[in-house]
């Protein structure tokens, strides 16, 4: 055999590059030079003339050059693939045991060897011109089928299998291997589970109980990947995790996981003007989640995209999974699309949990490993659509659905975005409720879910956690299990309702969602509020400030030194009606903020521990200041072992808005709470002067007045709150639109002291306490000479004027703790110290409070001490009259000491005198001998008032005055004879009427009183007198 044979071929061929034909065909003479001296040239030329072209461009091609494109590199292992493939023929027919036997030397197999060594020759030349050519050509214009092959880590031996399997289909590496001379070592090697092709799924079906005899049949899309042909959107999802797809993310040049939808370093371009800045605050270490959410509700007011409210009801998922890249423009149409993609993940995730728990290799497994790569390319198809569609939404600007809001401020990272998203589909996904998904999940399918690294696995537990953000801040809720034992997997994950709704866009009153409560706008201008000068110049400049606190507070440190309490706390305290509530409206008003407004004893079924959490973030989320009205309720639970209280104290602590609280009982409030008050105002009851402005400010321009309305005459004859004078104005038109008609009504002086009177009748009413007396008329209603009268109306003035002189006036700083209006009534029994005490407390708008002094000495030692204290401490609850009757009982002068009970009756005087001395409010001595009254109490006393048998005008008013306008008499009773006859008492008269109409009232005929009836009960009335004590409350 002569090199001739290779010039003819060549010449027919049109091949320029002989002699490395020469030169193979030197190798193969080498090899077998007696197989080769068989061949017969005739042979050696149709061998020759029958390889593919490809092949003979390949042997012909320069080394020095590099590829230069998919096609030219790819004729390389197709050429060895072919010239294998035709070796394996020949190498089958020599190594057969019987032929080689029994044909031993025989030419034909002379001849069969002699080709098999000379394609082995071709099959190294050409395998040397590759390796040439890929030395020589740039790493990154490299032909993609051998990028992928050196991510596979391939050896030189499985780098043929694979080309094989390719071009000439051949089905496992027990056929192939001996062409590559694979040894049995090798094949087991190529075949193991671990190698990259096999778990990144190459082959179409792999049994690992079989591995030698598995099938290299390689799927479309990777065997067109491999080839360089273009690959479609989703082919690029279905090759997803393997080195493929590596390859062709590089070529495309992409440069961030297609999984990776939010990067928590992602940095969004600069707004335009027009756009919304989202982005977080560089002073703000930690943004406030509620406060998003209210600061979003407001910027969706100027925002294009419609923000209708979602009914999840109306929520219709399509099972078409196409996906229009179009932006969103709504937050349905984002929730239904990220469902899509978290079905499909779930979906995968089922899968993978189905395939863990059956290890048995089965066609059932390769069907389930086939369904899990189509449904991970379906995942991935619909997270980079997701993706996608968020882009172009972020582009068109300025909207974002909320939930891409929130994340993007808060600074979520990607899994905490797909718990959000999870936890919200849940709520209305019906693929996500088919798959046992409903309302929630538990923590172990939340994190496997979205993982199969054990390592991430368990560093996303911490995910769950009681400090983590989602948890701590209370968007998930925790139902069992925690971060300490194994339960945690277990827990049940919810998301909380209010935030449900603001994602899909429900705006719900907050009254619906917790008992007690009303979230609005105040429309009370603080110009309303009538306040002492120095009272509302400090809450003014607490509240105003109350920002500029905020940073000073933050810039100087105190977040590192005090790690609670960055809010302000108010406490207003004090009596019904004193404006507290009308106070908390007008800061609100003046500061433009809603007022979300609690109401402790009406928080309903669901206990106030529960909603405070709930509470708190809705003030926030709405820029509301929060006003506990009666908070004391709460405070009182702490007696019965509740939580509320400690829950409370809490939430007070981690707020950084404004919180005001109101109660009528500050002594009830916990000790827990003094030191989270920043600043306690007491509202007390409006002095004359600030009555007459609370008059004027109530009474709308709208209001027809008449001309004897004199509002300070109003302000100084009736003590009433600023709630009663409201109520009063009110009472006043309801009785002048009664007596003028609806168009016609005007508002006479008259109309308002009725009013008045009703407001404080009923107010005196509602006020109970032991020995209560509710007084119903004023000074007015009294018998008394001018003198008398004059001197109880200074008693009152007095009482109305302490308020301006201990407030407004300064005279608390001079007179310190001596602020008691204190008054004695002496006088002979009967003669109207009780009624002038009951007309004194109505005319300052005060309940009387009945002292029976007999009872208040105790024969026990120190019980009198303790009788006297707590007499004392319940009037000045209730801002009660003080009415000690026969005063002297226990008023009376103290003695020399020559026992233990004079020294013990003689403290008790000592506390007496301490308790008048400081009493703030009228406290009334009655006596009927004033001589017994010990010295030392004058000096105490304001007033000294005596009380007389009335003269003969007096009893005439008196007879007249005591018979009521109901009872039936005779037309002509002669009540000025019966004055001048009998020097009665008020008490008198009075027991004289009244037996006079007793026994009237029982006959059967003429059932009147008549003027002999009255004779004869005064006549019965002297005749008594001086025999019985008189016991009555009237005497």
């Amino acid at each position: 055999m002569s090199f001739q044979a290779f010039e003819i071929v060549s010449r027919e061929r049109h091949i320029t590059h002989t002699r490395e034909m020469e030169r193979l065909f030197e190798i193969a003479e080498k090899q077998g030079k007696v197989e080769m001296e068989m061949l017969k040239e005739a042979e050696l030329v149709q061998v020759l003339k029958v390889l593919p072209p490809y092949i003979l461009r390949q042997l012909d091609s320069d080394p020095s050059v590099p590829y230069t494109s998919e096609e030219e590199y790819l004729e390389v292992p197709r050429s060895i693939a072919w010239l294998r493939g035709n070796l394996m023929a020949y190498d089958t027919t020599v190594t057969d045991a019987f032929i080689s036997s029994t044909r031993e030397g025989r030419p034909d197999v002379v001849y069969t060897r002699g080709m098999i060594i000379l394609l082995r020759g071709i099959i190294e030349k050409l395998s040397q011109i590759k390796k040439s050519k890929l030395a020589v050509t740039e790493p990154s214009k490299r032909p993609r089928m051998v990028r992928v092959f050196e991510k596979l880590e391939l050896t030189e031996k499985e780098e043929g299998a694979m080309e094989l399997a390719l071009f000439q289909r051949y089905s496992n590496i027990v056929s192939m291997g001996p062409s590559l001379g694979m040894s049995i070592i090798e094949m087991i090697k190529a075949s193991d589970p671990q190698r990259n092709y096999v778990k990144q799924n190459f082959f179409d079906y792999y049994d690992s109980n079989k591995p030698l005899y598995n099938s290299w049949s390689m799927s479309a899309n990777i065997t067109n990947a491999l080839m360089g042909l273009p690959i479609s959107q989703e082919d690029l999802l279905r090759l997803d995790g393997t080195a493929v797809h590596e390859v062709l993310q590089e070529e495309m040049g992409l440069t961030e996981s297609t999984d990776a939808l939010v990067n928590p370093n992602y940095n969004e371009p600069e707004n335009d003007e027009d756009n919304v800045d989202v982005s977080p605050e560089e002073d703000s270490e930690e943004l406030d989640l509620s406060q998003f959410i209210k600061s979003q509700i407001e910027l969706e007011k100027n925002m294009a995209p419609s923000t209708e409210e979602t009914n999840t009801n109306d929520i219709e998922e399509s099972e078409d999974d196409t996906i229009p890249l179009t932006p969103y423009t709504e937050d349905l149409d984002y929730l239904q699309t990220e469902s899509k993609r978290i079905h499909a993940i779930l979906q995968v995730a089922e899968i993978d949990r189905s395939i863990k728990s059956n290890r048995s290799a089965n066609y059932d497994d390769q069907q389930q490993n086939m369904r899990q790569r189509q449904l991970k390319a379906k995942s991935k198809e619909i997270t980079r659509a997701c993706a996608k569609r968020l882009k172009s939404t972020r582009e068109a600007g300025p909207w974002l659905p909320r939930l891409e809001r929130m994340i993007q401020i808060r600074g979520f990272d990607q899994y905490e975005r797909d718990i959000l998203i999870t936890l919200i589909a849940s709520n209305f996904s019906t693929h996500l409720e088919n798959m046992g998904y409903s309302s929630g999940m538990s923590v172990s399918n939340l994190i496997t879910s979205f993982t199969s690294d054990l390592e991430q696995q368990i560093h996303r537990r911490k995910y769950f956690y009681k400090g983590a953000r989602l948890v701590k801040e209370g968007i998930i809720c925790m139902t069992g299990g925690t971060a300490l034992d194994d339960d945690l997997m277990s827990a049940y994950v919810t998301i909380d309702r209010r935030m449900i709704e603001f994602i899909l866009g429900i705006d719900s009153e907050f009254s619906e969602l917790v008992e007690g409560s009303h979230l609005y706008l105040p429309k009370v201008k603080l110009e309303q509020v009538v306040l002492s000068a120095e009272v509302k110049k400090l809450i003014l400049s607490t509240v105003e400030n109350f920002d500029s606190f905020k940073r000073a507070r933050k810039r100087m440190g105190f977040e590192e030194t005090l790690t609670y309490g960055s809010g302000i706390v108010m406490l207003f305290f004090g009596a019904s009606g004193t404006g507290k509530t009308m106070v908390a409206n007008a800061i609100a008003n003046h500061m433009n903020k809603r007022l979300l407004l609690i109401n402790f004893p009406s928080l309903g079924k669901m206990s106030a521990g529960e909603s405070l959490k709930f509470i708190f973030r809705e003030a926030k989320i709405n820029d509301a200041i929060l006003f506990f009205d009666e908070c004391e309720g709460i405070f009182e639970s702490r007696e019965f072992g509740s939580s509320d209280v400690n829950t409370l104290l809490t939430e007070i602590e981690r707020h950084d808005g404004l919180v005001i609280m109101a109660t009528n009982r500050a002594y009830d409030l916990d000790e827990a709470m003094h030191r989270r008050i920043t600043l306690a105002i007491e509202f007390i009851k409006p002095d004359p002067i600030l009555r007459e402005s609370i008059w004027r400010n109530n009474i709308p321009s709208g209001m027809k007045l008449a001309d004897d309305v004199i509002l300070s005459d109003l302000a100084m004859n009736f003590e009433l709150t600023g709630g009663l004078i409201k109520n009063a104005i009110l009472s006043a038109l309801s009785i002048a639109v009664s007596r003028d008609g609806e168009k016609e009504a005007t508002v006479r002086q008259e109309d308002f002291e009725a009013g008045a009177r009703l407001q404080l009748r009923g107010r005196l009413r509602m006020i109970d306490f032991e020995h209560r007396v509710v007084p119903t008329q004023g000074l007015e209603s009294l018998v008394l000479s001018k003198a008398k009268l004059e001197q109880l109306q200074s008693v009152v003035e007095y009482e109305k004027a302490r308020q301006i002189l201990y407030g407004q006036w300064g005279f608390d700083k001079i007179m310190g703790q001596d602020k008691a209006n204190s008054v004695l009534f002496w006088g002979p029994p009967g003669t109207g110290k009780t009624l002038a005490a009951e007309a004194v407390a109505f005319s300052t708008g005060k309940p009387l409070k009945f002292v029976n002094t007999g009872e208040l000495v105790s024969k026990w030692v120190g019980d009198t001490g303790k009788n006297i204290n707590s007499i004392f401490e319940e009037a000045q609850a209730n801002d009660a009259v003080l009415f000690f009757d026969e005063a002297d009982a226990i008023f009376g002068r103290r003695t020399a000491v020559t026992g233990s009970t004079d020294k013990e009756a003689n403290q008790d005087t000592g506390l007496l005198l301490y308790h008048m001395e400081h009493y703030k409010g009228i406290v009334i001595l009655s006596s009927n001998l004033i001589s017994e009254i010990d010295p030392a109490f004058f000096r105490r006393i304001k007033f000294v008032i005596e009380f007389v048998i009335p003269g003969a005008k007096e009893r005439v008013t008196l007879w007249r005055k005591l018979i009521p306008s109901e009872c039936p008499v005779e037309e002509e009773l002669n009540l000025e004879a019966l004055a001048r006859r009998h020097e009665f008492t008020g008490g008198q008269i009075k027991m004289a009427i009244i037996r006079a109409a007793s026994k009237a009232s029982l006959r059967e005929e003429n059932q009147r009183i008549t003027s002999s009836d009255l004779e004869e009960a005064a006549l019965e009335e002297e005749r008594k007198q001086g025999q019985t004590s008189h016991t009555s409350l009237y005497a």
